[in-house]
């Protein structure tokens, strides 16, 4: 566990996402918390020609997932807001798997065979916040990225990532 400006941050894995393939975080958990912070890892932001989907697969009946989230990789730490159903929040015995994939960015999927740059994601879910209940309200179900994780003191969310709404 660690601590920042935001709170506390559960570590939920690092994982090397595959192209059209989830690929699950080693550590599940029944926290219900929605804001996720990702981090990439291991590459030359240059040379990726992909980006991640991020989603949430619910250990109940028929194992329910929650719409995914689009995200770029970024050695800044991005913070994301997933949807968590009110089942969840108020049923505590309810497992929540973290699954990412990487997809070839549009451009990329129309020359053929291409070489993309293996990258790596770190996964920690907020334990308990620090964030003002209005900066909470702003993002709720808004993917964002806070950029300036240093040591300033401010906080500034910029909201980015495109939500995208399937199961499966």
């Amino acid at each position: 566990m660690t601590t920042d400006y935001a709170g506390e941050w559960i570590y939920k894995g690092t994982v090397t996402p595959r192209f059209d393939q989830w690929t699950e975080f080693p550590f599940a958990s029944n926290d219900g918390n929605s804001i996720i912070r990702i981090t990439g890892l291991g590459a030359n932001p240059d040379k990726i020609i992909s980006y991640g989907h991020l989603r949430v697969v619910y250990d109940v009946g028929n194992l329910n997932y929650s719409p995914w989230r689009r995200f770029y990789f970024s050695e800044s730490p991005q913070i994301i807001n997933l949807y968590t159903p009110e089942e969840v929040l108020i049923n505590p015995t309810i497992i929540r798997h973290f699954q990412v994939k990487k997809t070839l960015k549009r451009a990329w999927r129309r020359i053929g065979t291409v070489q993309d740059e293996a990258w790596a994601v770190s996964l920690e879910g907020l334990a308990q916040t620090n964030l003002p209940a209005d900066v909470l309200s702003a993002l709720d179900g808004i993917p964002a990225r806070v950029i300036n994780a240093g040591g300033s003191g401010n906080i500034v969310i910029v909201l980015t990532a495109t939500e995208e709404n399937t199961n499966g």
